[in-house]
């Protein structure tokens, strides 16, 4: 640490009450532009407290940033490279990307919007908003999805439906299923149980084709079929599973 002259000590102080907010007899913490405090009178400041602020500063990057710095041969005489690195700190600091929490308001939604409470009020909640077109394929692939997340995660689920205003055709023409479960099924002999796809109710006269959307990294093939799965008729099949 460089230890000031004379002459910049009345600097430092207007610099300590104007920039840092820290008025004459208060304590706080200043790493790498960081600034932990003012703290209260009551409050006893231990070691522990200084060994947490430099893990906390080591965490966002000083440490890399020191470690390129030595790879500069900067002098170290007078504390230069120290301050080097506090300035390359407090500067991405500042300009960082940071995410913030995005809450959405709704205005009147009392026909476009499905609510489901979470199940216990006394867990922590998290809170889920699905803003989607109910005729799309990726709607088709989000509702089993939700489904499994509210099964799994104490959260309030909120769907927005937002379809588009005007169709001059029907935009979905296929039937879908996406086979995922919350936790593991076991049959009756204790194994683990098979993910299932079914349909039902399908229609009898149109022409259907079977076809599976698998990761790229499976190699999936048909098993047993007793129709050709790229022209079914559901009006001749006869074996239901």
């Amino acid at each position: 640490m460089r230890v000031p002259q004379r002459n910049n000590v009345g600097i430092l102080l207007i610099f300590v009450r104007e920039v840092l907010g820290v008025s004459p007899g208060q304590r706080a913490f200043v790493a790498n532009g960081l600034v932990v405090g003012p703290f209260g009178e009551e409050e006893e400041i231990i070691d522990s407290d200084v060994e947490l602020v430099e893990r906390i500063v080591e965490t966002q990057g000083a440490g890399v940033i020191a470690s390129h710095i030595d790879k500069w041969e900067l002098k170290k005489e007078d504390g230069y490279s120290s301050d080097v690195v506090m300035r390359s700190f407090a500067l991405l600091a500042k300009y960082a990307v940071s995410r913030k929490r995005t809450w959405i308001v709704l205005g009147e939604d009392e026909h476009s919007t499905v609510t489901l409470v979470a199940e216990d009020s006394n867990r922590p909640v998290l809170d889920v908003v699905a803003v989607v077109d109910p005729l799309t394929r990726s709607a088709q692939k989000l509702a089993p999805i939700l489904d499994v997340l509210r099964k799994t995660v104490n959260c309030d689920l909120k769907i927005v439906l937002n379809p588009k205003p005007k169709l001059s055709e029907m935009p979905l023409k296929r039937y879908y299923r996406y086979v995922v479960a919350p936790e593991l099924q076991f049959d009756k002999a204790g194994k683990v149980a098979a993910n299932q796809a079914r349909f039902t109710n399908l229609p009898s006269k149109q022409l259907l084709t079977l076809s599976l959307h698998s990761p790229s990294a499976w190699m999936v093939e048909n098993v047993f079929a007793e129709v050709d799965l790229d022209n079914i008729l559901m009006d001749q099949v006869s074996l239901v599973y």
